[in-house]
C-alpha cells in the first residue's frame, strides 16, 4: 500500500492541472490597452531609404533632343565708290578721287567705314545713314533723292515759303526710309577725313525722321558726308554732333551742306 499513495497523489495533481488549462482556454484574451501612434515623415522617400544608395540605380532616360537653333546669317562686306553729293534727283555727282566707303553687314546691324577725300582742310564734318528699308518700293527702282523729297520734273527739290525742301510723306511712307546721324571728324591739312560708324538694328536714338534699320540684309544703305564749315572752338561739338550745328537758323543753310555720298544697294543687286 506504500507503493500506491505515491501514484494516487501524482494523478490527482495531473487532473487539478487538466481542470486549470480547460479554465483558462475557455476563458476571452484580455483586450489589449489602446496605444499612441506617432508617424516619421522621412526626409527620403521611403522607396531610397529601404535599400543602400551604392546599389539603388536611376531610371534609364532617353538623351534628350538637340536643341533646334536657327543657323548664323554671315556677315556681307561691301565696298563702293564715293560720288559728289548731287541735290538733282535725275543726275548723280563726279566721283571723288580716292575717296571709298566699305559697308559691313551683320544680323544686328551694319558697320560703316568712310573715307572721304577733296574735302577743305579744318572743316568740321559729319556722317548721316539714309536707310531705305524697303527698297523695292524706290520710285524708277534706284533710291534716291526723290524719295524723300519732293522734286520737278527737271530733279530739282521742291521747297517752301521760306526755302525748306519739302518731305515726299507717300515716298517714305513706301519705302520706309529713315536718316539718322553718325559721328563726325575734323578734315585734315590733305582734304581727308575717315569716319567709323555703327548702326545697331530699331535704334532711333539718332533718327531725324524714320523707324531707324530694320532689315539690315537686304536695306539700300546710303552713307552722307555732310561739311558744317570751319571748325569754330565755341561750337564745334554741335558741329560734330547734331544736324545743323554751326549752321543759321533759317534757310538756307550754307555753309552746311552734303558734299559727298556712297550708296550701298542691297547684295544680290
Amino acid at each position: 500500500m506504500k507503493y500506491l499513495r505515491p501514484n494516487i497523489l501524482v494523478s490527482i495533481i495531473i487532473i487539478l492541472a487538466c481542470f486549470i488549462f480547460a479554465a483558462c482556454a475557455s476563458s476571452p484574451p484580455p483586450t489589449p490597452e489602446p496605444q499612441k501612434v506617432s508617424f516619421v515623415i522621412p526626409t527620403q522617400p521611403a522607396a531610397l531609404q529601404a535599400q543602400p544608395a551604392a546599389v539603388i540605380e536611376p531610371a534609364a532616360q532617353a538623351p534628350p533632343a538637340p536643341a533646334e537653333t536657327e543657323e548664323a546669317i554671315e556677315p556681307v562686306v561691301s565696298t563702293t565708290f564715293v560720288e559728289e553729293f548731287s541735290y538733282n534727283a535725275l543726275s548723280g555727282g563726279a566721283r571723288a578721287e580716292g575717296a571709298e566707303s566699305t559697308l559691313v553687314r551683320m544680323e544686328h546691324g551694319l558697320y560703316a567705314t568712310f573715307t572721304a577725300t577733296g574735302l577743305d582742310p579744318g572743316d568740321a564734318v559729319t556722317l548721316w545713314w539714309v536707310i531705305f528699308n524697303k527698297p523695292e518700293n524706290c520710285s524708277n527702282g534706284q533710291c534716291g533723292l526723290d524719295d524723300i523729297f519732293l522734286v520737278d520734273e527737271s530733279g530739282m527739290m521742291l521747297k517752301d515759303d521760306v526755302g525748306a525742301p519739302q518731305p515726299n510723306v507717300t515716298g517714305r511712307a513706301a519705302t520706309e526710309v529713315s536718316q539718322l546721324s553718325g559721328p563726325g571728324a575734323i578734315v585734315d591739312e590733305g582734304g581727308n577725313a575717315k569716319i567709323l560708324a555703327r548702326l545697331p538694328v530699331g535704334d532711333t536714338n539718332e533718327a531725324q525722321f524714320g523707324s531707324g534699320l530694320l532689315y539690315p540684309m537686304t536695306a539700300d544703305v546710303h552713307l552722307v558726308i555732310r561739311t558744317h564749315g570751319p571748325a569754330v572752338p565755341s561750337v564745334v561739338r554741335e558741329q560734330l554732333t547734331t544736324e545743323w550745328g554751326g549752321c543759321p537758323e533759317g534757310w538756307p543753310k550754307d555753309p552746311c551742306r552734303n558734299v559727298q555720298i556712297a550708296a550701298h544697294v542691297p547684295p544680290g543687286q
